[in-house]
């Protein structure tokens, strides 16, 4: 029983053993679970990412689209102001011509 005792454990030994050893299993499931876990939340973090930069694209397209309108009707406004100058210069000489046949 010596002889035995030096090359296996003791019995109380080699259940400590597997005690340790079912214990190292379950926390390796918990660490497998946990990274599923993870792994599942990065790919919904992903997914939200990749939303978010397609919300950012798009608004960024109609952020650009408003942008060009403006241009264009700050070039349309300006042609206005063109025009209302020129009817402004024209009735001032209509007014001046007027004044001048009025004196006579």
């Amino acid at each position: 029983v010596m002889a035995l005792g030096l090359v296996l454990p003791a019995h109380a030994d080699i259940d400590d053993y597997y005690d340790d050893l079912e214990s190292i299993n379950e926390q390796l499931e918990e660490m497998k679970e946990n990274r599923k876990q993870t792994k599942s939340e990065l790919d919904r973090l992903r997914d939200l990412l990749d939303d978010l930069d397609r919300e950012m694209y798009k608004a960024e397209e109609e952020l650009k689209d408003l942008e060009d309108k403006i241009l264009a009707m700050e070039e349309k406004i300006a042609e206005q102001e063109k025009l209302i100058a020129e009817v402004e210069a024209s009735i001032a000489e209509t007014e001046e011509y007027l004044a001048i046949q009025t004196e006579y």
